[in-house]
């Protein structure tokens, strides 16, 4: 097979894969707790509880989901 043959088979298989994808000009709105965009309105309002903590001392009593990023090293 040429050079020319595997890149015509190449942009061939890709034009397959990209059938029905979206426009790289698309957009999506911002998620709210309320109204779904990019991500869900139910993981916006998850993610929106969550608390993060960034300190070398880990938390005394963290909830379950906390997220601490540790400064220490």
């Amino acid at each position: 097979m040429t050079l020319q043959e595997r890149l015509t088979a190449l942009a061939t298989a890709i034009g397959v894969d990209m059938k029905g994808k979206a426009a790289s000009t698309h957009g999506h709105a911002n998620a709210t707790p309320s109204v779904a965009g990019f991500m869900s309105a139910g993981d916006k309002a998850k993610l929106d509880a969550l608390t993060i903590t960034v300190s070398a001392t880990a938390p005394a009593n963290p909830n379950i989901g906390d997220l601490w990023v540790d400064t220490s090293t």
